[in-house]
């Protein structure tokens, strides 16, 4: 299986969760329903990065789950290496450097050992350790997720290289108990990692900058933290991959993917109206760890085994925004940062702006953001992979587009 249809559609929808996360609540509140449906939506839409980090698990465990199943070769690390930071780096490095000198020109940001400690942190994906290297500007502050991104691609390439190390690991179901091994170790590490760590005291909140904001995700926002939800979908490829093997597309997968639909639904429902931040799960984990992870893994497994329902999410539109979803994630804070300079002073949160107005601010940062990242994909990253693309075959991720 080279593609699974269905999955492309689930990462566009996820990215337009982030965008909505930051766009939905600086629409005016009023007291309909409309308004406050948008504003639940917004707040919603942050669960978008649980779900790109369920989804990548997932896809990049595959080829080795299928190699595991098939007793075939496994897939070359090396290229596995390789094309994962041809992904991410390029765009992510371009996109940190055009927001490094924005913060600076436009928001006098000061180049000082501080800001390049940060951004030497970043470019080696370790700023997601400590508060004050956790955002790597001043502004754009989608960019913290990309070192725990990468950091994930670590542990699981670590996980993958003691698994084939050793012939005896080497077969389907031990593999399955050597990563749920892993999940419980994260876990572990997460609990760990906040107990030895603490909680920050000192110059904590949004009074004290975007470092002092950082603080309050602090120790509960750990690189094991979000590995935590990365680790769900790994598991979950391995039912995929028996899936594939060992099941036909048929009515009673859309019964199920609808059953599993109205549970995430009614439990999400059920966190927003008992919790007081629904948001955080088990552990202070975010993102309402494990429920939605593992409700989103069973998604995931669930869908391309449609007879109908997955035709909704291969939709051309969302194939296309998945393709460019990327660069979608990383410039659109920026863009909207350049629209409330330049054009929109309100379009802050409760900034006080008119609907109209707030609508014609909504569009025009879709627009510019989907033409950045649109030329970006087109223009630089699509041309990098394409270069590495022949890099010792065969490691071939199962899906057009991968984050």
């Amino acid at each position: 299986m080279k593609r699974i249809v269905g999955l492309d559609g689930v990462r566009a929808l996820a990215c337009l969760l982030v965008l909505a996360h930051h766009t939905f609540p600086r629409m005016p509140k009023t007291d309909s329903l409309t308004s406050d449906l948008v504003q639940k939506t917004g707040g919603f839409g942050q669960a978008g990065v649980s779900v790109f980090f369920v989804l990548s698990g997932l896809l990049l465990s595959f080829p080795f789950w299928k190699a595991l199943y098939h007793s075939t070769d496994r897939p070359d690390f090396q290229v596995f290496v390789v094309r994962r930071l041809a992904r991410i780096a390029p765009g992510y490095y371009l996109v940190l450097a055009v927001t490094t000198v924005f913060s600076i020109v436009a928001f006098s940001t000061v180049f000082d050992l501080q800001l390049l400690i940060r951004l030497l942190s970043a470019i080696f994906f370790v700023n997601s350790v400590h508060p004050v290297t956790f955002y790597p500007t001043d502004i754009n502050g989608p960019l913290w997720s990309i070192s725990f991104e990468v950091l994930s691609y670590a542990m699981l390439f670590g996980s993958l290289l003691v698994l084939f190390r050793f012939h005896w690991l080497r077969k389907f179901y031990v593999g399955l108990v050597f990563f749920i091994g892993v999940a419980v170790g994260s876990m572990i590490a997460h609990l760990a990692w906040m107990s030895i760590i603490g909680k920050p005291t000192v110059d904590v909140g949004w009074e004290f900058g975007i470092i002092g904001f950082a603080r309050t995700w602090m120790p509960h926002t750990n690189p094991f933290s979000l590995f935590n939800h990365f680790i769900i979908g790994v598991i979950g490829s391995s039912v995929l991959v028996v899936g594939t093997a060992k099941w036909r597309p048929g009515f009673q997968f859309d019964v199920l993917f609808l059953a599993c639909t109205c549970l995430m639904a009614a439990g999400i429902g059920s966190l927003f109206l008992f919790q007081d931040d629904p948001f955080y799960g088990w552990f202070q984990s975010l993102y309402m760890w494990p429920f939605f992870p593992l409700m989103m893994v069973s998604w995931l497994v669930l869908l391309p085994f449609t007879r109908v329902l997955h035709a909704v999410f291969e939709i051309t539109l969302l194939r296309f925004i998945a393709q460019i979803s990327f660069g979608i994630y990383v410039w659109h804070m920026l863009v909207i940062e350049a629209v409330v300079m330049w054009f929109f002073p309100d379009f802050v949160y409760e900034g006080g702006m008119s609907l109209f107005d707030w609508l014609v601010a909504e569009t025009l940062v879709v627009l510019v953001t989907f033409a950045i990242a649109s030329m970006s994909w087109f223009w630089f990253e699509r041309p990098i992979l394409k270069r590495f693309s022949d890099i010792r075959k065969p490691f071939t991720p199962p899906t057009a587009t991968l984050v």
